[in-house]
């Protein structure tokens, strides 16, 4: 059953009879490893959240909302779809197998196309519909990546965001050349190089081969070595690479920051990312403040995610290290979007829903670890946990 799209819906449809048969808009907030403790509406004193406690103390919490699965991309097509992610091949794994992730842009894994989304069904009713931040729910990309339109597919008409996870290995630098001798294959390597370097050299001295085949040949081998080296050196032959590539290659290769179906920045630029999604969300709100339609915009956050990156205003502002300024930089976030809506008379006509694609990472698993929610419709707010 699309049991949270549906109810979603339905959510809308009656706020909209009480605005003189006018259907309200619809914000969405979705952070990204937020736990349920991490917040000062749910008892936590010394992570400042003020933005997202007044939603909370404004409206009414929901505390019984189970997340369908603990890891981003099943947990965020359950939460876009209200069906189970099972349904569509996205289930948890088996036999100690972790939770099916999409790692890399050029997975053909994701969400399948046919699956009716809250962006999809809120589109069919007239709705403007964009998603800003992250997506991690697959791109089909077409031939060598002319076009990956992702959310596109799925109901949004227009993206600006990450396109899977971010990764450790996003923040940067990571060197590319690496040749470490203790390493056997590198060995091998090396010795195959010298050995064939040596042999055309005979060759050529003793009139084996000419100038021309010589130089082909060298080059050949220069080619087919280098592509041995760099088989060994980034991609899942080499014992350092984690999740099948080097750090170099996840970050030059995944850390891309895209507008619609096109990369407009790789690798990411990672601190301030935070403030320009808000800029995005609020350019998006002021272009369609007086539209004759209503919009859907879902407000995704990079925070609080790994790699835990700040802008300079924020870092070392909590007494939780970089984990604590990502909750009080996501917050304020909230607050710029919040404040844009009420500046541009929309907070009385505007649904918001605050909540978490699942728990926080690194802690004990328990039946009762999730995230918070929050909704509100115009001056009323409805509060939501994940317990």
């Amino acid at each position: 059953m699309r049991t949270l799209a549906w109810a979603w819906l339905a959510c809308v449809a009656m706020a909209g009879v009480a605005d003189a048969g006018r259907k309200p808009n619809v914000m969405l907030f979705l952070a990204d490893d937020l736990g349920i403790g991490d917040l000062g509406c749910y008892g936590n004193t010394t992570i400042k959240t003020p933005n997202i406690d007044r939603l909370a103390s404004e409206g009414a919490r929901l505390t019984h909302h189970l997340a369908a699965a603990a890891m981003c991309t099943p947990s965020r097509a359950a939460l876009l779809t209200g069906r189970y992610p099972v349904r569509y091949g996205l289930e948890q794994g088996h036999s100690g197998f972790p939770l099916p992730v999409l790692v890399h842009i050029s997975s053909q894994a994701g969400l399948p196309a046919d699956e009716v989304t809250i962006a999809s069904a809120l589109a069919a009713s007239n709705y403007t519909t964009a998603l800003v931040g992250k997506w991690h729910l697959g791109l089909n990309c077409t031939l060598f990546g002319r076009s990956c339109p992702g959310p596109l597919n799925h109901g949004f008409q227009s993206f600006f965001g990450i396109p899977v996870s971010l990764f450790q290995e996003f923040r940067g630098p990571h060197a590319f050349w690496k040749f470490p001798l203790h390493d056997r294959k590198f060995q091998g390597l090396a010795v195959a190089w010298v050995t064939a370097v040596v042999s055309l050299f005979l060759a050529r001295r003793r009139n084996v081969l000419g100038g021309c085949g010589g130089v082909l040949l060298l080059l050949a081998t220069h080619l087919i070595l280098g592509l041995l080296w760099f088989t060994f050196a980034h991609l899942s032959m080499n014992d350092e690479c984690r999740l099948g590539v080097s750090s170099w290659f996840m970050r030059y290769a995944n850390s891309h920051l895209m507008r619609g179906d096109q990369a407009v920045e790789a690798p990411i630029q990672l601190d301030g990312l935070s403030q320009r999604l808000v800029e995005e969300s609020r350019t998006f709100l002021k272009t369609h403040a007086h539209d004759e339609t209503p919009f859907f915009l879902m407000h995704s956050f990079a925070h609080v995610h790994t790699p835990m990156f700040s802008a300079a205003h924020m870092a070392g502002r909590s007494r939780h290290g970089r984990y604590g300024d990502n909750v009080e930089e996501m917050d304020e976030s909230v607050g710029g979007v919040l404040n844009t809506l009420a500046e541009l008379g929309l907070a009385d006509n505007t649904l918001v829903y605050f909540t978490s694609d699942q728990g926080g990472p690194s802690r004990p698993w328990t039946p009762t670890a999730s995230a918070s929610e929050v909704t509100t419709d115009a001056s009323k707010v409805r509060t939501r946990a994940r317990l």
